[in-house]
């Protein structure tokens, strides 16, 4: 039986270019009528992707997409080019297409050529398909960098929280969408107490580093708050604490070895919960100096408890450790010496989280310049 003869072209019948998956189709139909095609695309390509799928842990459905995307372009468009840059862009448009974006940066890690080739590949496959993709989601790329650094649902929903109100604020326009998940998922695991770098969030995120250091502070902008009137339960050393911050400042004053100092002054009430109901309420002033210590400048902050207060150091000292694990999410290290000093001592984490309060924000950037 022989097979019906037949033109199907690329176009609808008001001459408009179809849709990716119509071209699908109508190469399926093609096939029938025109009889076998050679094989089309090369083993290579369909190994190259294997390599890039199980290297980057790309679903395998991003993989078949990208071999249809392959599929429809026209042999004049990928004859001469290289394999690797072709897959790559087949794989980056079939992920975004699938709204799994993963990005660019990431895929040339795992090729042999460049991002300007895969992005120009990239660019012939939309022109030539006629596909109009959908801007990527930074959303979408949290979930991805939480579950590589094994963060918790906590810091995923407040990452998503920050980019919210990122959106409402009208920042994320034009911005790397990696980038922007990355410095989100950052503030937000600084927020619940977890010491890891920038330089940890960017290569999660497949990003650089200094790209995550300026959408953060672009984030920090928008979702800075105040310490006036701050109330939250922590526990310390066993012993739950509720603290109210009432207030607070800071300043630059004072040097060490010709470094400037950075005090960071908060005003609190502590108090203990016993029994259900909040017992010895304490009321003072606590001072943070930061300073620069060792050859490459590391930033320490040091609290000290004070014999005079209500209960003596011991408990200064843990309310003095309530407020900072309050305000930064992290509980601080407690140095304890032979004389009976007690020092609470704050690592630069601590820091990046004081940021985010607007009375301190611009006092700490400007010692962090100096």
């Amino acid at each position: 039986m022989e097979r019906i003869g037949g033109t199907v072209g690329d176009r609808d019948y008001l001459g408009r270019p179809l849709p990716l998956e119509r071209k699908i189709i109508v190469k399926k139909i093609r096939k029938y009528l025109w009889g076998p095609r050679p094989s089309w695309p090369q083993p290579e390509l369909k190994e190259e992707l294997e390599r890039l799928r199980s290297a980057m842990g790309i679903p395998r459905s991003c993989v078949e997409q990208a071999l249809e995307i392959y599929k429809q372009a026209e042999k004049e468009l990928v004859r001469g080019r290289s394999v690797e840059a072709m897959a790559a862009a087949a794989l980056y448009l079939a992920c975004r297409m699938m709204k799994m974006p993963r990005p660019l940066d990431e895929l040339v890690r795992y090729t042999k050529t460049t991002k300007e080739k895969i992005a120009r590949c990239y660019r012939l496959l939309l022109r030539e398909l006629n596909v109009k993709v959908p801007i990527s989601d930074p959303a979408l790329y949290i979930s991805r960098i939480a579950g590589q650094l094994k963060l918790s649902g906590e810091v995923v929903k407040t990452a998503i929280d920050i980019l919210q109100k990122a959106k409402k604020a009208r920042i994320t326009a034009g911005k790397d969408p990696a980038g922007l998940a990355a410095a989100a998922v950052y503030i937000a695991a600084l927020m619940h107490g977890d010491n890891r770098t920038q330089k940890d969030f960017a290569a999660a995120a497949g990003v650089a580093e200094v790209t995550v250091r300026n959408r953060y502070k672009e984030l920090a902008e928008v979702i800075r708050s105040t310490l006036t009137l701050l109330v939250k339960k922590v526990e310390v050393d066993g012993k739950t604490y509720v603290v109210k911050v009432l207030g607070g400042h800071a300043e630059i004053e004072g040097s060490q070895s010709g470094k400037p100092l950075l005090r960071i002054r908060i005003t609190a009430e502590v108090g203990r919960v016993e029994g259900g109901h909040v017992v010895d309420r304490v009321v003072r002033e606590y001072t943070i100096t930061y300073g620069r210590y060792g050859d490459d400048n590391e930033a320490k902050g040091f609290a000290y408890a004070r014999a005079d207060a209500p209960g003596g150091r011991e408990a200064d000292a843990e309310r003095l450790a309530a407020v900072i694990k309050a305000l930064t999410g992290r509980e601080p290290r407690m140095s304890r010496r032979s004389n009976g000093r007690i020092d609470v001592v704050c690592s630069r984490a601590h820091l990046e989280s004081l940021r985010l309060y607007t009375e301190l924000a611009e006092v700490i950037e400007r010692w962090l310049k100096e």
